[in-house]
């Protein structure tokens, strides 16, 4: 038997599955909670929760992560010295280095040119300096010189120095990008550095939960276009890992459908993720990840991620309007199931509100220790108050003499992930509904009653009518998904265009004519509230819907079903003088090279390309792959309509299997 094993930390569960790889099916499914304050242990016990299989059969284990993601945006990670070489202080100045990289430079001497050629030698007495006054204190070194791409000679000298001197991770820009745009690059550079150490510890904790269940596969990791690497390159390269969980999503979507051009709609706990599949592949994003603040090189799946999920918060304002999300909340049901003292207190609450007096339904509880973080005094008093469990807003406004739950200032705690809210949503208006009964259904009961009748609203009537409005949240974002980037800001800047073509899609009727919208491909739909949503969403926009079986699991089969995939860009370009071409030069990752006549150049830069992609492919951890090679001429046109030739893109990819345990 030949066993892979796909795990995935969501922001709200953590799935496992095993897939039969030669059957092609999933043959086992497993959920728990993610443990946000340490990840590993929600794998953990998602793991445990698997039935018992041969730990033999496993023969390929294949984790999917948010922890890069998270890490990026809540600013945490390692410490890191950056080395940059040829940069000059004034285009740092104008680009905002400072603001795009938050982890201290240092500028060097040491430069190419455009075509690759050593304009400045390299400063290594400068070199040995900065490593000598920085190691002590340095976790990893980033290096990326201004034209690396175009010959990364310096960047390797320097990383075999720092390598040989101070026996530390050493990144290079050149070996993550082949973008041209030297400030992003060093930023993608400075945030991998910073990534080594939190990664490497949460792949110790995984490693060591597999052995303490005798797995002893492979361990790869998903990255943000859904492909695969191994645990050793994971390890060099984290950042490759960020939005690895959408990616995931988008390939298990197709692996359980198998559909190979889709939408697929992935809703979770905290999000829904919709990402467009051709060819079995989802879309890149040509211009990299944003992660938060930072704008990096890092190709990603092309992923509209919204804040809707199961767990959304549901609230009114103060002219009673409802609305669901983006913020989070643990929904109550889940809640009083962990805690069930807070059932009691919901029972004040609502005897409280059979009374005339205003209340909420929200609770807070502590979500991780201070550690220092230092507290106003009531934020203080809060903190304290949340010692002995979760509390309600309105308990908790009442003990601190607080006029109202909004002037208790819990936004600072919940901010920085000291404090967590549980409070009524999607999951619980299910739960009272009677719909779906998994935690305690008496809390949700409770908290539409309430929330109800704060509005004067009847409970059921407003359920009902929160319940159709997630599906309409979807088709909304699904149309802002569609639609291509540029038509959409150009002509309805913002999001409005997706109402606008929701409102159609319900066939709308105008004065003289009619207006109905028809999505030609089928929606994939996946995440563990899809299948109530999303057929509702599927009939609206006249498209069908496939809710697959383990569609709950879709991200932690996707994890384990993907492939092993590099990619190189190879550049011919012209040396043109007065005259006319002088010759050609290859620009790749061995540097540059120079040829007299243009089928040598192009023949080269082929052989080279797929050699490297192969290369790094195997060293990936695939075997089997397949070669694609994608050629772009840059010859434009004069207005007599005459080319000029000026180079040629060779962009070639390796694709293949990842190399599995051996048998026995």
């Amino acid at each position: 038997m030949r066993y892979g094993l796909g795990i995935d930390t969501g922001g709200t569960y953590t799935d496992a599955a095993v897939v039969d790889f030669e059957h092609h099916t999933v043959v086992a499914s497993a959920k728990a909670l993610t443990t946000r304050h340490h990840l590993a242990d929600g794998i953990i016990e998602a793991l445990r929760a698997l039935p018992l299989l041969p730990p033999a059969h496993i023969r390929l284990v294949s984790l999917s992560t948010t922890l890069a993601t998270n890490a990026i945006v809540e600013g945490q990670g390692g410490r890191v010295c950056l080395i940059l070489m040829g940069y000059e202080p004034k285009l740092l100045e104008d680009f905002g280095l400072r603001e795009m990289i938050p982890v201290p430079y240092r500028l060097v001497a040491g430069k190419h040119g455009l075509f690759g050629e050593e304009v400045e030698s390299l400063d290594m007495q400068s070199i040995a300096r900065i490593v000598e006054e920085t190691a002590a204190e340095t976790d990893a070194y980033a290096v990326s010189g201004y034209f690396s791409v175009r010959n990364p000679a310096h960047e390797r000298e320097v990383k075999a120095y720092i390598a040989e001197r101070a026996g530390r991770p050493v990144v290079c820009g050149h070996e993550l990008t082949s973008e041209l745009n030297s400030v992003k690059r060093a930023a993608t550079a400075a945030l991998n550095a910073r990534l080594i150490p939190t990664l490497k510890e949460l792949l110790r904790a995984v490693r060591h939960a597999l052995d303490e269940m005798g797995i002893q596969a492979p361990l790869v990791v998903v990255k943000g276009d859904g492909s695969l690497m191994a645990e050793r390159v994971a390890l060099e390269r984290p950042i490759e890992t960020i939005l690895s969980g959408p990616a995931a999503s988008a390939i298990g979507g197709q692996f359980l459908s198998g559909e190979e051009d889709c939408i697929v709609v992935d809703m979770g706990g905290t999000t829904t993720d919709i990402a467009l599949l051709n060819r079995g592949l989802p879309r890149l994003r040509p211009e990299g990840a944003t992660v938060g603040p930072w704008k990096t090189s890092v190709q990603a799946a092309d992923i509209r991620t919204a804040g809707l999920g199961g767990d959304s918060h549901i609230r009114t304002d103060r002219l009673r309007q409802v609305s669901i999300g983006p913020r989070r909340a643990v929904p109550l049901c889940l809640l009083a199931h962990q805690y069930p003292g807070v059932l009691s207190e919901m029972e004040l609450l609502r005897d409280r509100f059979h009374i005339g007096k205003a209340v909420s339904t929200d609770f807070l509880m502590r979500a991780k220790k201070l550690e220092g973080v230092p507290l106003a005094p009531r934020e203080e008093a809060v903190w304290e108050a949340l010692a002995e469990g979760p509390c309600s807003l309105t308990s908790l406004a009442s003990r601190l003499k607080a006029a109202h739950p909004s002037l208790l200032y819990t936004e600072r705690l919940e901010s920085l992930g000291l404090a967590a809210r549980a409070g009524l949503t999607p999951t619980d208006v299910l739960h009272a509904l009677g719909r779906y009964r998994h935690w305690n259904e008496k809390a949700s009961t409770l908290a539409l009653r309430i929330f109800a009748g704060q509005i004067n609203a009847d409970p059921e009537i407003l359920g009902e009518r929160i319940l159709e409005a997630v599906p309409e949240k979807i088709g909304v974002e699904i149309f802002n998904k569609l639609l291509p980037d540029g038509y959409r800001s150009a002509v309805f800047p913002g999001e409005g265009i997706g109402s606008l073509l929701w409102e159609q899609s319900l066939g709308k009727r105008f004065d003289e004519f009619d207006c109905t919208l028809k999505v030609h491909k089928p929606i994939v739909a996946v995440g563990a509230p899809a299948g109530t949503y999303l057929p509702v969403a599927a009939q609206k926009l006249r498209t069908r819907v496939i809710v697959p079986p383990f569609a709950e699991v879709a991200n932690a089969v996707g994890a384990v079903t993907g492939s092993v995939m590099r990619s190189v860009t190879m550049q011919v370009e012209a040396v043109w003088t007065p005259v006319g071409i002088a010759g050609y030069f290859v620009v790749g990752a061995d540097g540059r090279e120079e040829f007299e006549h243009l089928p040598e150049a192009l023949a080269y830069a082929e052989e080279a390309g797929r050699a490297e992609a192969l290369r790094q492919m195997q060293d990936a951890g695939g075997e089997n792959p397949e070669m694609r090679v994608e050629t772009r001429q840059h010859a434009p046109q004069n207005a007599e309509g005459q080319t000029t030739y000026l180079g040629t893109t060779l962009h070639i990819t390796a694709i293949g299997r990842p190399r599995m345990a051996a048998e026995g």
